[in-house]
């Protein structure tokens, strides 16, 4: 007997958890950079609030897992830890 059909087919979750992959590798990197490299520079021009750009990034870094995992329990788990680990920065 088997489960609910997945929502989506099986070509857009393998998307959505490569595409999760590379949002983590550019979190990573993001957080590594120094202030002064070329990078974190054009990021200072676009004149987001720091606070906006990781509540956006870390959204995404939430979401992606819910949308790209078929078993809820697979993306509760890194949604929880992503959210502990901001929770003391608030």
């Amino acid at each position: 007997m088997q489960g609910n059909p997945p929502v989506f087919p099986r070509k857009a979750h393998v998307l959505i958890l490569w595409l999760w992959g590379v949002l983590i590798c550019c979190v990573v990197i993001g957080s590594l950079l120094p202030a002064a490299s070329p990078v974190m520079v054009q990021i200072g021009r676009l004149h987001i609030n720091d606070k906006v750009q990781h509540f956006c990034a870390y959204l995404a870094l939430s979401l992606l897992p819910v949308i790209g995992f078929r078993d809820l329990w697979c993306a509760v788990i890194p949604s929880g830890m992503k959210i502990a680990k901001e929770f003391p920065a608030i």
